[in-house]
C-alpha cells in the first residue's frame, strides 16, 4: 500500500493498512486538527503527521518557523493536540 503527502511517498509493508485522515471526510469539527494518516498493523495503531521542511517549494520563513517550533517544544504541543483531536 502506498500513501502520499505532497512529494513524500510512503510504502507500507504488506501487513499494514493506512488511510488519509486529514481531509474533509474525517468528520471532525472545523476547529479541530487531525493527523495526516492513520496506519494500522496487527500489533499497533500509528497516528502519522508528516512535515517536510526540505520540500523544494518550502518558504525559508516557514522552514525557520518549523525549526523554532521543534526546538522550543511547540511542535510537540501541536502534535499532542492533533493526536487528541483525532
Amino acid at each position: 500500500m502506498t500513501l502520499q503527502e505532497g512529494n513524500l511517498v510512503l510504502e507500507l509493508p504488506s501487513h499494514a493498512t493506512g488511510f488519509r485522515f486529514d481531509g474533509e471526510s474525517h468528520g471532525l469539527s472545523h476547529c479541530m486538527k487531525a493527523v495526516d494518516f492513520i496506519i494500522e498493523t496487527p500489533e499497533a495503531l500509528f497516528f502519522l503527521e508528516l512535515k517536510d521542511p526540505d520540500h523544494p517549494k518550502a518558504h525559508p520563513k516557514a522552514v525557520e518557523a518549523f525549526q523554532q517550533s521543534l526546538e522550543s517544544g511547540k511542535l510537540i504541543k501541536d502534535l499532542v493536540s492533533k493526536f487528541r483531536d483525532t
